[in-house]
């Protein structure tokens, strides 16, 4: 008796240590699961991290937001120039005006005819099993009394554009339902036409969707025949140019703009609650802004002449003042000063700095540009290029860059973490949850950044159009004056950056590093009055 107690006594331990076992290589497979997604979403914020601090640490903005346009300029070419551009586009458009999907491989090489009957073709031939599934669907269950015939009312009128009821069904009965549902979709589908869908189909359908792209998007205008029988690098060099141009245009106009709205609203009411025009105001600014054109700048003007006339006024000043310098005459420099080496030496950084005085008119150090590389180069110039000549457009680049980044990021962690909650489910369709989870993590990360670079490019082009544009443009004005200095980048051997202040050093806060503007001291705006009664009142 004691014996065949203790056997079974022996047996419910090892049975508890099974379990105990088990429990432990479940929650062991639970901990390392989750360790290999924290890796996915490491890799995602160090990229999302490092770029906004290289924002917050003083990166040239422009150079980053023409990349971005450089990026969306491609995507747009090779999705418009794609040989199948043209019949995917027909094969939505049929799939909407059909309810049939469609493939682009459906009207690849066809004439809209050949298109139009291929499409009513296929619709045609699926009514009869369409219709069979709805009233399955709906009137399948044994029991009449849980048939939804208002349901498939609702589904065929829905589906085919008829105007049938629920009462109408019940007094034809289930079984002669079928054939008069066929017949009125049949009719329905024989209806439809497909003839505003015969432009998708034209030989230079893609070209004239990249030319209405460009329009709307960069407000820049390049007819179809512009680029006609171009090869890619032309097909991207053209748009490219004139694109480029827009944005030394939007350069030359933004500070004009800004000046207006601080100075000169339209809408009744300013930010600060004073005035609505402060002629005296945006005469002393347009000084101060634009000082190689001073001259022309009369005080008696300012105060006669109509708000139309000095917007026109200023604008020939900023057009006057702003250098015609664009990116590939600093980039075309820069690789001469490094050529046949990666990180500048002393010589290097003399002739840099020599030629940004002379060509440029700005001054940089020619420490700044000692022990750098080749692509940090560039930005130091245009820093400096910016605190100059652009500093309405370098503030509101920064500001648009971190609120889009900050925005998509908060929405891609949403994203994430649904990914997350459903991913085992991957599982019951025999797929690995963790290489799952990895693909389309990256997959909605990629899509994420290609949503900034959209919204920014987008924004960059139309930041006046923004319905707050009056109030932004005092703190644009201001910040522009009390920018805070970037703080110190060293590089290292290799000519990589790196915290000023060593590698174990935590990052320092960010810092106002100008000067204290005192509220009795002039108003940094230029408008001539204290600080206290200019930009400090209406700053708050």
């Amino acid at each position: 008796m004691e014996e065949g107690q203790a056997i079974e006594s022996r047996m419910v331990s090892r049975r508890i240590e099974a379990a105990q076992k088990k429990v432990e290589e479940r929650n062991f497979d639970v901990r390392k699961n989750l360790l290999e997604y924290d890796e996915v979403m490491d890799a995602q914020r160090k990229s999302v991290y490092g770029f906004r601090q290289e924002v917050l640490d003083g990166a040239n903005c422009k150079l980053r937001i023409l990349d971005m346009i450089d990026s969306q300029l491609d995507l747009a070419v090779e999705r418009f120039t794609a040989e199948d551009y043209g019949p995917a586009t027909f094969a939505e458009f049929a799939a909407n005006r059909l309810g049939v999907e469609f493939d682009a491989a459906d009207f690849s090489r066809s004439s809209f005819e050949e298109a139009d009957s291929t499409a009513h073709g296929k619709a045609m031939r699926q009514v009869q099993t369409q219709v069979v599934e709805a009233i399955e669907e709906n009137l399948g269950a044994e029991d009449p009394k849980e048939w939804n015939w208002k349901a498939l009312a609702d589904m065929v009128n829905k589906r085919w554009g008829l105007k049938t009821s629920d009462r109408q069904f019940r007094q034809m009965g289930k079984e002669n339902l079928a054939a008069y549902i066929i017949a009125e979709a049949e009719k329905s589908v024989t209806a439809v036409d497909l003839s505003q869908g015969a432009a998708f189909l034209t030989p230079d359908w893609g070209l004239k969707s990249l030319s209405d792209w460009m329009r709307a998007k960069f407000g820049v205008k390049v007819e179809p025949a512009e680029l006609a029988n171009k090869g890619d690098a032309d097909l991207r060099a053209l748009p490219h140019q004139k694109i480029m141009a827009r944005y030394r245009q939007k350069e030359a106009e933004f500070p004009v703009k800004v000046g207006m709205a601080r100075f000169m609203a339209e809408r009744a009411g300013t930010p600060g609650g004073g005035q609505r025009y402060d002629r005296e105001g945006l005469y002393h600014w347009a000084k101060a802004r634009f000082p190689a054109a001073a001259d022309a700048l009369n005080e008696e003007v300012f105060r006669t002449d109509s708000r139309a006339r000095l917007q026109e006024l200023l604008l020939q000043a900023s057009r006057d003042s702003y250098p015609q310098i664009d990116e590939e005459t600093i980039d075309s420099k820069v690789e001469d000063a490094f050529s046949g080496t990666k990180v500048s030496e002393a010589d290097d950084a003399k002739e840099l700095a020599e030629w940004a005085r002379t060509t440029l008119g700005v001054d940089v150090t020619e420490q700044s540009l000692t022990g750098v590389t080749r692509d940090q180069a560039p930005s130091a110039l245009w820093s400096a290029f910016d605190a100059k000549y652009r500093p309405e457009m370098r503030t509101m680049e920064r500001s648009l860059l971190l609120s889009h980044l900050d925005q998509s990021w908060k929405n891609h962690l949403y994203t994430m973490d649904h990914l997350r909650a459903s991913i085992g489910l991957r599982g019951m369709g025999q797929m690995d949850p963790k290489i799952e989870y990895k693909r389309e993590g990256m997959q909605e990360f990629k899509r994420m950044w290609e949503g900034v670079h959209d919204k920014v490019t987008d924004s960059v082009f139309r930041m006046e159009e923004a319905d707050d544009f009056q109030e932004s443009a005092v703190w644009t004005i201001s910040s522009a004056r009390h920018e805070a200095a970037p703080r110190p980048v060293a590089a290292d051997q290799n000519g990589t950056a790196t915290n000023a202040g060593g590698g174990d050093k935590k990052p320092e806060p960010i810092r106002n590093r100008g000067d204290k503007v005192g509220r009795n001291d002039p108003c940094p705006c230029g408008s001539g009055k204290k600080y206290k009664n200019c930009c400090m009142r209406t700053m708050a």
